[in-house]
This record gives structure tokens, sequence and C-alpha cells, in this order.
């Protein structure tokens, strides 16, 4: 028995707790940049912090589109796992009817 899907349960779960960090990682960026943008500093430091933000928050940005991909990816690798698991105990049981003899065939060899 394949321990993939809960493997991807346990991986899509922990992807959900880091996104929501993130996500508010990403919030209080996007708060210090509206800080600093109508902040009174001279116009070369509140350039140069704004660009760090942006910077900064387009990592986060990237870093939760990395994560809910990975998610996405685990989701469907567990359910092509359940399908072929599920074809495979199809084919399986197809192949045991076949196997047997018949009932009729043995009561006329008996």
């Amino acid at each position: 028995m394949s321990t993939a899907p809960s493997t991807a349960s346990g991986a899509s779960n922990g992807n959900s707790s880091q996104i929501a960090a993130l996500r508010k990682q990403l919030t209080a960026l996007n708060k210090e940049l509206s800080e600093v943008v109508a902040s009174d500093q001279d116009a070369k430091s509140k350039m140069a912090r704004t660009k760090l933000l942006q910077a900064q928050i387009q990592a986060v940005q990237n870093q939760i589109e990395a994560l809910q991909r990975a998610a996405q990816l685990a989701q469907q690798a567990a359910q092509r796992e359940k399908a072929q698991a599920a074809a495979q105990g199809q084919t399986s049981q197809d192949s045991s009817r076949q196997a047997r003899p018949s009932r009729s065939l043995v009561d006329l060899t008996a």
C-alpha cells in the first residue's frame, strides 16, 4: 500500500500554513511600503526603501506561487495514484473472475 496520498495531503497542509505565514508577511510589507511612500523622508532614501520593499514583496509573492504550484502538483499526483490503484484493483478482480473455473464445468467432470 502506498503512502503518496497521505504524503500529498501532508504536503498540502504544510504548504497551507507556509502560505498563510507568507501572506501575513506580505501584508506587513505592503503596510510598510505604504508608510514609506507617505513618509516625509528625503526622496533618495524613500526611493531606495521603496525599491527594497518592492523587491521583498515580489520575492514573497513568488514563494506563495511556488508553494501553490507544489500543492497543486501534489494533489494531482495523489489523484493519479488513486485512479491507478482503483484501476489495478478492478483489473485484479477481473483476472480472478476469469481464472476461476465455472461451477458447471466442475460438476460435469465429476
